[in-house]
């Protein structure tokens, strides 16, 4: 008990008193609890600069046969390469993926029967088609930026 840095001292009448004993040190505090850290990741993916330049040609050609052609094929195939060019020139954003492997897919089927109906022009297109987008998803690299917040 001399060891001790408060005491409950009675007094006769029956009231109770706290003793401070100065010549005791305090308490060490008890260790900082560990922090916490939150990583914050934004991943996208950036396109090759050889990949736009392509789908700005396709889209350009697609235009072309759009308008002198007036065909529904290249009504699709229009909308197709604006999407897929949109897709290759937005950045940090990871589903922009999606777009240009369905344009591929697409495109890739309908190679085939462009070319039993002997439309030459559309085999090539859609062929080009599959080229960009299949060289746009390989040569993606994917973007990841890391935050470290440490919350107490």
């Amino acid at each position: 008990m001399k060891d001790a840095r408060h005491l409950v001292v009675e007094e006769p009448d029956g009231s109770v008193a706290i003793a401070f004993n100065e010549d005791v040190p305090p308490p060490e505090l008890p260790p900082e609890p560990p922090r916490t850290r939150v990583i914050h990741r934004v991943i996208g993916v950036k396109y090759d600069r050889t990949a736009k330049l392509m789908s700005y040609a396709l889209s350009f050609s697609s235009l072309f046969c759009l308008m002198y052609l007036d065909r529904i094929v290249d009504a699709i195939n229009t909308l197709l390469i604006c999407a897929t060019t949109v897709a290759i020139h937005t950045e940090n954003r990871p589903y922009s993926v999606i777009v240009p492997t369905s344009h591929g897919t697409i495109s890739l089927l309908m190679v085939v029967p462009f070319a039993v109906l002997h439309m030459w022009d559309q085999v090539a297109y859609q062929v080009g088609c599959v080229v960009l987008c299949a060289f746009s998803i390989r040569t993606a690299e994917d973007v990841t930026v890391e935050h470290l917040e440490e919350i107490p």
